[in-house]
């Protein structure tokens, strides 16, 4: 496969009060040698994803990236770990939304 451009870049989103810091093959900007995307609200910070627990899938113009095995929930969804998924879809330079779980 070919490496694309984003790899090893870092990139910081904002949404309804939550920034997630997210890293593409690498950590995020000053963040645990693991850790592939930290989601902050205010003062507290959870790992969603780490970088050694990561499922890659692509197709002929897009790549989906699951990071998992992040910070357990507390008192939800029975202390599962938490995860997320970014979609890249090649093409017309349009910037699709991502999906994560909390």
């Amino acid at each position: 496969m070919q490496k694309w451009e984003i790899f090893g870049k870092n990139f910081t989103v904002s949404n309804k009060g939550l920034t997630y810091f997210i890293g593409i093959c690498s950590s995020p900007n000053n963040s645990a040698d693991d850790t592939a995307i930290i989601q902050k609200e205010n003062s507290s910070s959870h790992v969603l994803g780490k970088l050694d627990q990561v499922n890659l899938v692509r197709g002929d113009d897009w790549i989906l990236l699951t990071y998992k095995d992040g910070d357990p929930y507390k008192d939800a969804c029975n202390n599962s770990t938490r995860s997320a998924s970014i979609m890249f879809v090649c093409g017309q330079n349009k910037v699709r939304k991502t999906s994560t779980n909390k």
